[in-house]
């Protein structure tokens, strides 16, 4: 799949790992790529994570750019993440806390149609289908890396 989306984007960059590092590690090396590949004025806005096992819906980007472009202080958009055993059920909109403090799926298993049609307010994007402003993200250093899996974004 890399080598055809390298032959179809020839813009887009494949950065392989020897291992399995983690998410976060990974992200970051992707993101290291960006960085010090682009010069300044190339450099994205915006920085769209999504799974390797994740499928964009025909329109994501259409529907997405206007929230992009607006003067709006965000700095992360979460994707809605449908199940793949259900498309009409939700599998993430975002990561939120519980009362007790705990992360979770906000949204997790309830129907499609519950689904927001305006952004809302939410802790943060889960990063498996997440845009986050490259500047956020530069600034941050990424990713803590320590942190290999579930809820490391």
């Amino acid at each position: 799949m890399a080598s055809a989306v390298a032959r179809g984007f020839p813009r887009v960059r494949i950065v392989r790992s020897a291992q399995n590092r983690g998410f976060a590690a990974s992200a970051n090396a992707g993101l290291t790529e960006i960085l010090r590949s682009a010069p300044e004025s190339e450099r994205p806005a915006w920085v769209l994570l999504l799974n390797d096992d994740a499928t964009l819906e025909p329109g994501f980007c259409a529907a997405i750019s206007p929230h992009l472009l607006t003067p709006e202080p965000w700095s992360m958009l979460a994707a809605l993440r449908l199940r793949d055993d259900d498309p009409e059920r939700i599998d993430s909109a975002g990561l939120v806390l519980t009362a007790e403090g705990d992360g979770t799926d906000w949204l997790a298993d309830e129907p499609r149609a519950r689904a927001p049609r305006m952004p809302v307010e939410i802790l943060g994007p889960s990063a498996g289908a997440a845009l986050y402003r490259e500047e956020l993200l530069a600034g941050l250093g990424g990713f803590e890396a320590s942190f290999t899996a579930y809820f490391e974004d």
